[in-house]
């Protein structure tokens, strides 16, 4: 299975990744490092993931990465990366709402 990211959660990643290397860019990479390693994980063993709180669909899961929630949709071939988010932060709708499952 592989991982794809949806543009909008690409762009939530690239503003993080930023912002850790503000401060700390080796930190940036090993933070991105350890992200790339949990996905693999997931896109190996995609229920792995907790299902997203408040859905009752078993194909949106979540990963946890330091302060940060990833969640993503599991399909037949691939994981699908919808949205990533600081924790202390309300979860964003867009990304979880209208899931539509691809071919």
């Amino acid at each position: 299975m592989k991982v794809v990211w949806d543009p909008e959660a690409q762009q939530q990643l690239n503003a993080i990744l930023e912002a850790i290397a503000k401060e700390n860019p080796a930190a940036a990479m090993d933070w991105l490092d350890e992200l790339d390693a949990l996905l693999q994980n997931a896109a190996a063993f995609p229920e792995s993931g907790r299902m997203a709180p408040g859905r009752n669909d078993p194909s949106v899961c979540e990963i946890i990465h330091g302060d940060y929630l990833v969640a993503y949709l599991v399909n037949r071939k691939r994981i699908e990366v919808l949205t990533i988010w600081h924790g202390a932060r309300k979860p964003p709708g867009r990304g979880l709402a209208g899931v539509v499952e691809d071919e």
